[in-house]
């Protein structure tokens, strides 16, 4: 080990000391003429420098405070956006459950639902009421296949009232014909509702506001304030519905004000101060107060007309739908006014603080920076003096003892430095076999016994990397042959549409890595009968890939066996993945697996016959009134991977493909560069193909667009896992349209 007197870091210090004295020594010299008149200048401008910093304070501090509050009134306007979203988001999705119910009365099931006039009704109960004016046997006799057909609304108003609990109000699905369909909730829980004396011989819901307001707009709105049955302040959302462009009645969700704020508030809506929110009409439907100019009421005033200049002057731009921050007047006090509008209603909500509680803090702030200034000047004044004797002595010493200590730290330092430098440039112009000798028993000796052992090390690094390159070169170009031999390995021509009928598919592949695990698969059986397989093997790389071209090979073999040595319609095809399976598990000692989405289509029928092995159900996109309609196509809710399990048994399921219908498929690479989230992601996938599977649109189209925007969800990340989609298209009944393309 190296024993040393001074380190370097210690050297270096002292260099650095005695020049920083020497620096000292001339600044001090000149600094001594104008210490005094510094000090005095320092007093000064520190009393001025307070009185600035404290006027800046407070309006800072002011500002501050206002944008506090606008924030606030934001805030507040987020939460009453979010709860009204969801009900204008709830009560629309009502509507449209009751359009596709009476555009497919064939499908749906009589649902028993409480008579009020028989039964009890509790809270969150749904029943069924008739208007006084059809409440005989005969008009309710000509309703009771129609009510019977729209009675599954009943399923979709319960969850709603499951949503809603903590309201007071009704979920109602009104009908035209004078029927009602209804659930209502109350605040207290389990509680029976009450219905007024006279409900039941003069309540027609075709006579409400509520119902009218939303037949005379003829679309969703909100509607104004309105007193409910039990007299409470209340107000609705209403949506039309009805099919073809005709009228068939109201569905409404109509809660009472006091619970909509109670809602809201309960989820964390910031309650300082007063809060309200501004309709459209300049009238205040939601509020923190209960009495005054701000209380919300049926009977409240037009804001913008209000009294007072300021306030509906304010008034005025939150109806615009500004945003904003202003002093008004309100019911004799002065406040702070912040406001912004509410974006799915065009609402606005406003947030009051009192003036005075936003400009005390203001004026404290100053008179504490004031204070403070104060005693900066008291504490410089004695500073200053203090150090002009010591800033005497130093100059003193340091001006004897400076010059020799100056010389012999620079000598001493610099020598051993000068020697390293040249001997690391020679190293540097390729001179590997330098080797530099410096003996100074300190870091620089480290140092350059370092250097010295990294030239030994550098020439045996370039050795190895020359190998390294080469054998990285020779990997990679069997890797881009294996990658074109499995390319070559998938179906690349695919039939195209005729007038005789037939069908039309497309297919995309993209590997994680060079070579991948995922594949595709179509070919004749018949003349009239296709199989079609995705499939998508566990792991990536090679070990996938060869793992890959065994179960499409063996997969393919048992299918054709298959098909030669039975009657296409005696043919259990489940027998193919089972076959497939026990050949794969014999000799799995890796213990990989694939799923595999095996199916049949006869090109003449139509008929879709399909066995799933652990694969992800595919998309079906149904032709109806010239627009598709996609769902997933109904799979058994467990099925088996293949190659892992003996002794297997796969069921086998049909689904009668029309003229214009479409089934998709696809691996998990296609949802997992979408998201992590097994659900979302396949709700983000049907979003897209809602998007580009068009009747219009191409298999091939269709998916080439949908590569493109799954792919845009990985355009900064690496991909990884393989992506594979394949469409098909059944368009008329017929012949098949092109053998020789798919066998």
């Amino acid at each position: 080990m190296i024993k040393n007197k001074f380190n370097i870091q210690w050297r270096f210090f002292l260099l650095l000391f005695v020049a920083g004295l020497l620096s000292f020594v001339i600044l001090g010299s000149l600094s001594l003429w104008g210490l005094y008149d510094t000090q005095q200048e320092a007093m000064d401008n520190g009393r001025l420098m307070g009185e600035a910093a404290g006027k800046s304070m407070e309006q800072i501090t002011s500002e501050l405070a206002q944008k506090q509050l606008l924030s606030q009134a934001k805030e507040q306007a987020n939460y009453v956006d979010r709860e009204l979203f969801n009900i204008k988001e709830d009560t629309e999705y009502t509507a449209a459950m009751m359009e596709r119910i009476l555009a497919h009365p064939e499908e749906r099931q009589p649902v028993q639902v409480k008579d009020p006039l028989q039964e009890a009704i509790n809270s969150g109960d749904v029943y069924l009421y008739y208007s006084p004016a059809i409440r005989n046997a005969e008009a309710m006799n000509n309703l009771s296949h129609e009510v019977n057909t729209v009675s599954e609304i009943t399923d979709t108003l319960k969850n709603m009232v499951g949503f809603y609990k903590n309201y007071q109000g009704s979920f109602l699905v009104a009908s035209k014909n004078g029927y009602m369909f209804c659930a209502d909730i109350l605040v207290a829980d389990a509680a029976q509702v009450e219905f007024p004396k006279d409900y039941f011989t003069t309540y027609d819901p075709r006579e409400r506001s509520w119902y009218k307001f939303g037949e005379v707009a003829g679309k969703a709105t909100v509607t104004d304030i309105y007193y409910d049955t039990n007299g409470y302040p209340a107000v609705g959302y209403v949506v039309p519905y009805g099919i073809n462009g005709q009228f068939y009645g109201i569905v409404a969700f109509n809660f009472s004000l006091s619970s909509l704020y109670k809602a809201i508030k309960d989820k964390g809506m910031n309650t300082e101060g007063i809060n309200f929110v501004l309709t459209n009409e300049g009238k205040v439907v939601l509020s923190s107060e209960t009495t005054g100019t701000l209380a919300a009421s049926v009977d409240s005033i037009d804001l913008r007309k209000s009294a007072e200049q300021t306030l509906a002057a304010q008034a005025e731009k939150m109806v615009a739908g500004e945003s904003g921050m202003s002093t008004v007047t309100v019911d004799g006090t002065d406040y702070y006014l912040a406001y912004t509008p509410i974006p799915s209603i065009g609402w606005s909500v406003g947030t009051l603080k009192k003036a005075s509680e936003v400009i005390e803090p203001a004026r404290e702030s100053r008179a504490v920076v004031m204070a403070q200034a104060e005693n900066f000047a008291a504490t410089m004044g004695i500073f200053f003096k203090e150090n002009l004797w010591r800033m005497i002595g130093s100059l003193l010493v340091i001006l004897i003892v400076l010059p020799a200590v100056s010389r012999f730290a620079a000598k001493r330092f610099v020598k051993p430095i000068l020697v390293l430098t040249d001997g690391v440039e020679e190293i540097a112009r390729g001179n590997l076999d330098k080797k530099l000798q410096i003996t100074t028993g300190d870091e620089l000796q480290t140092l350059s016994n370092s250097v010295n052992n990294m030239t030994g090390e550098l020439k045996e690094y370039m050795t190895n990397l020359a190998q390294v390159t080469a054998e990285k070169q020779h990997i990679a170009t069997e890797l881009s042959l294996a990658r074109g031999i499995q390319a070559g390995m998938l179906p690349k021509i695919f039939p195209k549409i005729t007038e005789s009928g037939g069908i039309e598919l497309f297919a995309v592949m993209e590997s994680a890595k060079s070579v991948g695990g995922d594949f595709y698969d179509f070919y004749a059986l018949d003349k009239e009968h296709i199989a079609i397989t995705m499939a998508d093997v566990s792991g990536k790389g090679v070990p996938a890939a060869l793992f890959m071209v065994i179960s499409k090979t063996i997969l393919k073999n048992n299918a054709m066996a298959m098909i030669h040595a039975h009657p296409v319609e005696e043919i259990d095809w489940s027998e193919v993945l089972r076959l497939t399976n026990q050949q794969l598990v014999e000799n799995n000692d890796e213990m990989m697996f694939v799923t595999v989405f095996f199916g049949v289509i006869n090109t003449r029928t139509g008929v879709f016959t399909y066995i799933n092995g652990g694969h992800k159900a595919p998309f079906i996109g149904r032709l109806i009134d010239g627009r598709m309609e996609w769902g997933v196509i109904p799979v058994e809710k467990k099925s088996y991977v293949i190659g892992i399990f003996d002794d297997v048994v796969y069921k086998v399921k049909q689904t009668q493909l029309n003229p214009g219908d479409m089934l998709f498929f696809y691996t998990d690479g296609v949802t997992g560069a979408i998201s992590i989230d097994e659900k979302y992601s396949r709700e983000q996938l049907l979003d897209i193909l809602i998007r580009f599977g068009t009747p219009a649109a191409s298999v091939e189209a269709i998916l080439k667009d949908i590569n493109k925007e799954v792919s845009a969800y990985i355009t900064n990340e690496a991909q990884e896992d393989d992506i594979s989609m394949l469409g098909m298209r059944f368009h008329n009944f017929g012949q098949m349209a092109n053998d020789k393309a798919i066998h």
